[in-house]
């Protein structure tokens, strides 16, 4: 009887060891969460301050001297807004059928290009 009092407290000291340490584990992560997100958050500001100081520092005359300065032609990029793909636009019938079609279709004259077609059965 007294082995196996003494093994109950043995299994449960060891169990509570164990999540004390598991316990210990997670506040040192969550620590060290914290304070990667304060760095990135430094070098996040430091980013706009430099950000700014080049935007005050340049004007759109000098750079276009320095451009024309050298023996290249220079094309400046579009711009990244018109690069991302718009969402598909989605058109509901009463009933019936819906077609999802994509935004990206000209309206001018031709025919839906269609993502998908379903049937919701009315």
């Amino acid at each position: 009887m007294f082995a196996k009092l003494l093994i109950i407290i043995v299994v449960a000291g060891c169990t509570a060891a164990a999540l004390l340490v598991n316990r210990q584990s997670r506040i040192d992560t969550a620590h060290e969460i914290a304070g990667l997100h304060a760095r990135i958050v430094d070098h996040e500001q430091k980013l706009w301050r430099l950000r700014q100081e080049i935007a005050s520092r340049s004007r759109p005359e000098d750079i276009r001297r320095a451009l024309q300065s050298f023996d290249r032609h220079w094309v400046s990029l579009p711009n990244r807004s018109r690069l991302r793909a718009p969402r598909p636009e989605i058109r509901l019938a009463e009933g019936g059928a819906f077609l999802i079609r994509d935004a990206r279709h000209d309206d001018s004259g031709g025919t839906d290009v269609a993502v998908g077609a379903f049937d919701l059965g009315g």
